[in-house]
């Protein structure tokens, strides 16, 4: 996934400026790790060496289970969102925070 920026923002406590930059994911049992790549490269291919920043991701279960994998976004409150990535019965998130 491709993420675009217009003004600097905040992920996961870490300052990300204005940019494009390609979302991956790590998942695991209970824990997931979001990495955010410099490269822009739209064919799926991960190189570490582009990465810009590796999150931990906050970590929960949903009470009922998800069949598909989905992606969203949650205005959560001014300037603020979840990024919420859901499958079967768990729900990843990191907080986006426009910085001012």
């Amino acid at each position: 996934m491709t993420m675009f920026t217009n003004s600097p923002v905040t992920v996961g406590g870490k300052d990300l400026p204005v940019g494009a930059y390609t979302l991956f994911v790590i998942p695991e049992e209970n824990k997931w790790t979001l990495i955010i790549s410099k490269s822009t490269d739209t064919s799926g291919k991960y190189d570490e060496h582009e990465d810009f920043a590796r999150i931990p991701m906050q970590f929960g279960e949903l009470p009922s289970p998800e069949s598909q994998f989905s992606v969203y976004f949650a205005h959560v409150a001014p300037d603020q969102c979840n990024m919420r990535l859901d499958v079967d019965n768990a729900r990843a998130w990191v907080v986006i925070q426009e910085k001012k």
